[in-house]
């Protein structure tokens, strides 16, 4: 017969551990500051994977994101949980179900799991991507484009899609060439 000893032990070091980490947890939480914030204009941005959780969390928090700036992104729920279609169709190929991701974002605005995408049609979004860009083709980005005029009605779009720039935060005046791909993916 076995001896229930080091499992009692191995309980026992499981739950100091688990009491230890609650105590170290508990104590290096600091507390939020409160900030001054104009809680009408909230916007998001980002560039690549930054760009995807741009639109992610303006179509999921739509009540609170009043807008967004999207470099060389993709439509909202673009992989649709797969990692090989994060890498092929929301990247290079755009070959992208967007009638699919509608029939999604719809039974999640029922479902209540994000908020009512009516709130989208006063938002403002800027859009860029350019013709150098080699990391998320043009063709993902005027898909996203697509998504936000026909599908969610946003009107207010700017969209950028005919510079030569490559996979970068355009700026004036820092960083690389325009067309350049590279670290620190700043370009002027």
């Amino acid at each position: 017969m076995l001896s229930p000893r080091p499992a009692v032990s191995a309980l026992v070091s499981l739950s100091l551990i688990s009491m230890a980490q609650t105590k170290v947890f508990a104590q290096e939480t600091p507390k939020l500051k409160s900030y001054n914030v104009d809680t009408s204009s909230i916007t998001v941005s980002g560039i690549s994977a930054g760009a995807f959780f741009a639109v992610q969390m303006q179509i999921a928090f739509s009540s609170t994101i009043k807008g967004a700036a999207i470099v060389a992104g993709g439509p909202y729920y673009c992989a649709e949980g797969q990692m090989a279609t994060a890498l092929t169709s929301c990247m290079f190929t755009g070959i992208i179900d967007i009638n699919g991701i509608e029939r999604y974002i719809k039974a999640e605005e029922k479902a209540q799991t994000i908020d009512d995408t009516a709130n989208l049609s006063n938002h403002k979004v800027l859009m860029w991507s350019g013709t150098n860009d080699y990391t998320v083709s043009q063709i993902v980005m005027k898909n996203l484009a697509y998504m936000y005029q026909t599908t969610l009605g946003i009107n207010d779009t700017s969209i950028y899609f005919n510079y030569s720039s490559g996979h970068a935060w355009i700026t004036d005046y820092y960083g690389n060439s325009c067309g350049v791909s590279a670290s620190p993916y700043i370009n002027n």
